[in-house]
């Protein structure tokens, strides 16, 4: 079974209940190992927590949300990932956010899919297999 990584946009997505039922049972179908979330999704996610002054209903849902999924630490493996994908995305004239690279950066490193509906993310198909669950 393939391992994936869910980016911000669709931790958000799941969290606030907006995903499809597709994606819903999709996740629901994925052990704990498979399914699986940068650290660096999770810092930004317990950031619009504590901007929106963590609402009781939301911060459950995203505890529990946290609760079905492993969370990736950020090594020196992904390090010298993020550095060369940059290096390859820069040469292509790819411009992506520095903390959405570095969660593709961990997705690469992982050998794992990249879950994200981001336009930008996308272009990095050449190198790294990327799945848009919104449709």
């Amino acid at each position: 079974m393939s391992a994936y990584v869910f980016d911000t946009n669709t931790v958000s997505l799941f969290v606030r209940s907006r995903a499809s039922t597709n994606a819903v049972q999709r996740l629901r179908s994925l052990s704990i190992e498979s399914a699986t979330i940068s650290i660096v999704t999770r810092a930004e996610i317990l950031f619009g927590l504590a901007k929106a002054g963590h609402p009781p209903r939301l911060s459950y849902s995203v505890e529990v949300f946290f609760r079905t999924v492993t969370v990736l630490p950020w090594a020196e493996s992904e390090a010298h990932t993020y550095a060369e994908l940059r290096r390859t995305c820069e040469s292509q004239g790819i411009t992506i956010a520095p903390l959405d690279l570095m969660i593709a950066a961990q997705a690469l490193s992982a050998g794992a899919i990249l879950v994200t509906n981001d336009t930008a993310l996308k272009r990095l198909t050449p190198w790294l297999p990327v799945e848009d669950w919104t449709g």
